[in-house]
This record gives structure tokens, sequence and C-alpha cells, in this order.
């Protein structure tokens, strides 16, 4: 049975014996694991959709073709670019964030155009594409030292998000900056390596229901469901009006 901890940064905030995880700063440590979600499904929801073409290709020039999602995440330690969670098995006692963290955009256009600047990679690269998750292709990409994510889709597509992330500023809310590019969307990573991005499907899964979602929040932390709360309240007068 494999053991070890969840690292953020350099901070062990939680250990692990095979699929069970004990949280040790519960401050500090993924909210999946505060609400009693196990590492396996922790891991497998970090893990790059495998179906996308050049993800497949991706794949297969670093010799994981076929490999399972929670694979495919430990093989860059689970780390992703929207937080500084890791993996840390015991027996890797000198491994230390700076040695797991992305520096290096090298397969970024294999990961979202299919292209490549050369033919075969080295057998060990710590690309953060195999944690880019979604079900569109699309890159992280290094640009004057701040990460920034371009994700293709129809024109349609990008043109929403850009007039999502302008409404949004425009009514005053805080949103995340999304731009039109050739045939792409792009946003630089609004964590900037100083939060850590929790996604609500970390907690519930593909579970949408409003209902599912406030009580998961408010046995969480109470406190938390009000902004569910008023999502809904909100989203049912839009209702009303349109009647």
């Amino acid at each position: 049975m494999q053991t070890g901890y969840i690292m953020s940064g350099n901070t062990p905030v939680a250990s692990f014996s095979g699929r069970v995880v004990t949280p040790i700063h519960p401050a500090l440590a993924p909210l999946r694991f505060l609400a009693g979600g196990d590492l396996n499904t922790w891991l497998e929801m970090r893990a790059a959709d495998g179906n996308p073409p050049n993800i497949r290709t991706l794949k297969c020039l670093l010799h994981l073709d076929g490999t399972p999602d929670m694979e495919t995440a430990l093989f860059v330690h689970g780390a992703t670019i929207t937080d500084s969670y890791w993996v840390c098995f015991d027996g890797e006692p000198t491994t230390r964030w700076e040695d797991v963290r992305f520096f290096q955009d090298d397969l970024a256009e294999l990961a979202l155009r299919g292209e490549s600047s050369s033919s075969t990679q080295p057998l060990r690269c710590n690309t953060p594409e195999l944690t880019n998750t979604g079900s569109y292709e699309k890159c992280w990409k290094l640009e004057n030292g701040r990460w920034v994510m371009h994700k293709r889709g129809t024109p349609g597509e990008i043109f929403s998000e850009a007039f999502a992330a302008e409404l949004g500023k425009l009514l005053g809310f805080p949103m995340a900056e999304y731009w039109a590019a050739e045939n792409c969307v792009v946003t630089r990573d609004f964590t900037a390596g100083q939060f850590s991005l929790e996604p609500m499907a970390y907690l519930t899964g593909e579970d949408e229901d409003y209902g599912a979602n406030y009580n998961t929040l408010k046995r969480l932390r109470p406190g938390l469901e009000h902004v569910v709360r008023f999502v809904i309240v909100n989203y049912q007068k839009f209702q009303q009006k349109q009647v």
C-alpha cells in the first residue's frame, strides 16, 4: 500500500495511505478531503481528458498511451498550473516543489494544434498539459513569465467566453480576463501562483443540482452556501422575467 503526503508547495497538508487521505492542516488541505474524498478520484479528476487527438499524440510521445488517468496525473506528481498541490510518496524525501512545478511549455503547440518542433520528445517531460483538464484542445503557454491558456473553439464559442468576461466586468464582477485570438480564446492564469483554484466539481462531481451543491457547501463550511443561494435566487428571478 502506497503512503505519502499531499503537499501545498513544500508544506505537507494531508497524509495518505492507499486511497484514504487524512488532513494534517485542514485550512490548507484540498477541500475535497475535508468532505471525505479519496486520493484516486482526486488524481483522476486532475488528469487531462485523454480523448482529444492532440493529447493522445502527446501521451504517445511520452510513452503514456493507454495510461489510466490517475497514472497520467502522477507522471507530473499530480501538479497543475492553477494550484500548488502535488503528491509526494514516502521514499521521495528529497523531492521539492521547485522540482515539481512547471517552468517550460515545450509541448504547448502539440497540445493545442498537433504541431511539434521535434519528432521525438524526452521520455521525462514535466509538462502542464497532462493535468490541463477539459474536453477542448488547449494548452498552457509561458508568456513574459506568466502562464496563459490558449483554448481552441468555434467562432461562437470563442465569442461567448470573451463576451461573458466583458459583460461581467461591466456589471462590476471580479472576472477572469478572456480575449479572442487566432482560432482561440485566451486567458491568463488568474491564480498567478498565489492562490489555489478548486473547481466545484472536485466536491460534487458532475452533479449540477442546486440543492446538492448548496448542501455540500453548507456541510463543508457554514457560510459558503450563501454564494449558491445568491445564484439560485437570481436565476429564479431571471426565469420569472422570461415567462
